[in-house]
């Protein structure tokens, strides 16, 4: 919904993808200082989470070109602007969870408003982009693991409980992993079955 124009503009198209790109909690993407960034062939960004520890977290090619032409509209690079915040708001030096989180409902309202039918929830907010970052790293097979060290908990404990709210794809997601790993019987005798088979498991047979 952001346009892509002028410094405000890019302002909001960069924090909302970057908002779910990272996965970040808004008061990490508000801490964000411009040398946190990495823009470079493989793209990170490092963010301050909860008792202050720290996390890189990895971040498309897309979003790193926001990023870039984001600061250039602003005048501002990492060498020479490290210590400013990304994310400056009109009266700060840094941009508040509450703008955070009136930027998102403005967008989510405008975007309501023409497609209503994409919206499932009755609220919205900048733990949503969060939340499905978590989902969609779940549905492509990202281990639970990787989850909780990306989203920055504490204990995969945490991850669980986080996102027990989707067991149905959480369920879905390991029967089709069980039917991607099953084994077809085979005569191990037979070489015309053998050969069909890939090279990892003929492996294993010896």
């Amino acid at each position: 919904m952001p346009k892509h124009s002028g410094k405000s503009g890019y302002r909001d198209v960069t924090l909302l993808a970057l908002l779910y790109d990272s996965g970040a909690r808004a008061q990490e993407i508000c801490d964000i200082v411009i040398g946190d960034a990495t823009i470079a062939k493989t793209s990170c960004i490092r963010l301050r989470g909860k008792g202050n520890k720290t996390r890189e977290i990895p971040i498309s090619s897309d979003v790193a070109k926001l990023m870039k032409k984001y600061m250039e509209e602003r005048g501002k690079n990492i060498k020479d602007n490290r210590d400013e915040h990304l994310f400056p708001s009109q009266r700060s030096d840094k941009i508040t969870t509450a703008c955070i989180r009136n930027l998102v409902q403005k967008y989510v309202d405008e975007s309501k408003s023409k497609n209503p039918k994409l919206f499932n929830e009755g609220n919205y907010s900048p733990h949503s982009f969060r939340h499905s970052k978590a989902i969609h790293m779940l549905e492509a097979g990202v281990p639970l693991i990787y989850i909780r060290n990306f989203l920055g908990h504490e204990s995969i404990q945490t991850t669980e409980i986080y996102l027990r709210m989707h067991q149905s794809s959480v369920s879905k997601i390991l029967k089709e992993k069980k039917s991607e790993t099953t084994i077809p019987k085979t005569n191990e005798s037979s070489t015309s079955e053998n050969k069909d088979l890939p090279d990892f498991i003929k492996k294993t047979r010896y």
